[in-house]
């Protein structure tokens, strides 16, 4: 009863015109019933306008191309899972802890030779660090043992919101989108000879070769295997600060894999006057295309500034005057 009363006083509430308390009240109600309805209604409505991209939200990663299984060598794989077991948080600790234990047991051994027997002894020395001790993760149980050797490989991915293809399947696609860029933590020696490790963050920029999908039984890991530029001979920043890349000339070659979390798209464009050497671009303009649909988006460089240009816009009327004849309108 006292639910009705209330209403009631809402109701009430809705007469604006005295002389037609009914008719008032009735209307007042419909707008809002249909009011509500609408807010109702959009809430749960698709926006007009530009139709999401097949690409948006997939970061976890999808097989988009070419799935096949492949055997792959043990000294290749081993190299990837090193990377892997570089690159993942819960071993950080570990491999400092490594390199604590190499210095102290050899106080003459120079920075190179300690990364050098590192990455030898690593692996070995991680899987009986994990093994006497049973409070360890089963994540990190899974990681001191080798990988399998079958992978599941693809020519396409889409992952961190962009479409990857490997060079192959770029090679037979109107689109480009093999290239990638990695900012990383990287430790040099200015030569051969040099002793002293020097701890820089470097881009490097690549196109990719091979898609894997490694297998550690309970979990697998998306790697990129990559055909890198030097950034010694084959990277360099042009006189209006365009990042420039060769990419025949080819290093890094020991190092080859990034996880495919880590992967920035890039697109490179022939510049006309030598075309040894090509533009880096990122943020694809188009994001995807096929027989029916093509989307648009503003393409960015990695030029740090653009020219500007202050003359003044020519009117048209002006542009295309002829002065050669008399002629009237």
């Amino acid at each position: 009863m006292y639910l009705v009363e209330r209403y009631m006083k809402i109701l009430k509430g809705y007469n604006k015109n005295p002389h037609r308390p009914e008719a008032s009240i009735v209307e007042r109600y419909i707008a809002v019933e249909a009011v509500e309805f609408c807010l109702d209604y959009m809430s749960k409505a698709k926006l007009v306008g530009i139709p999401k991209s097949r690409h948006e939200d997939r970061y976890e990663g999808k097989g988009t191309k070419g799935q096949k299984v492949k055997f792959i060598l043990r000294k290749e794989l081993l190299q990837a899972h090193l990377y892997i077991l570089n690159n993942t948080e819960a071993v950080l600790v570990y491999i400092s802890e490594n390199q604590d234990f190499l210095k102290k047991n050899n106080p003459r051994m120079n920075e190179k030779s300690l990364v050098n027997e590192h990455n030898k002894t690593f692996l070995k020395w991680f899987k009986e660090k994990v093994f006497s001790d049973d409070s360890f993760s089963n994540t990190l149980k899974c990681l001191t043992n080798e990988p399998k050797y079958n992978v599941f490989t693809y020519t396409g991915y889409d992952i961190n919101n962009f479409s990857f293809y490997t060079k192959s399947q770029d090679d037979n696609s109107t689109m480009q989108n093999s290239g990638v860029t990695l900012q990383a933590q990287s430790m040099h020696f200015s030569s051969r000879n040099d002793k002293n490790l020097v701890v820089t963050s470097t881009s490097y920029y690549g196109v990719i070769e091979d898609i894997w999908e490694i297998s550690y039984g309970a979990f697998k890991v998306l790697v990129f295997k990559c055909k890198w530029v030097d950034i010694n001979i084959g990277v360099r920043t042009d006189e209006m600060r365009f990042t420039m890349v060769d990419l025949s000339k080819v290093g890094h070659k020991d190092e080859p894999f990034i996880m495919a979390n880590q992967a920035t798209q890039v697109f490179y464009v022939k510049d006309p006057i030598d075309e040894r050497w090509s533009v880096v671009l990122q943020d694809r303009s188009v994001h995807n295309f096929d027989d029916s649909t093509a989307q648009f988006w503003e393409s960015l460089s990695f030029s740090t500034r653009m020219p500007t240009n202050n003359k003044e816009i020519e009117q048209d009327d002006v542009h295309a005057t002829r002065n050669d004849h008399d002629e009237g309108i």
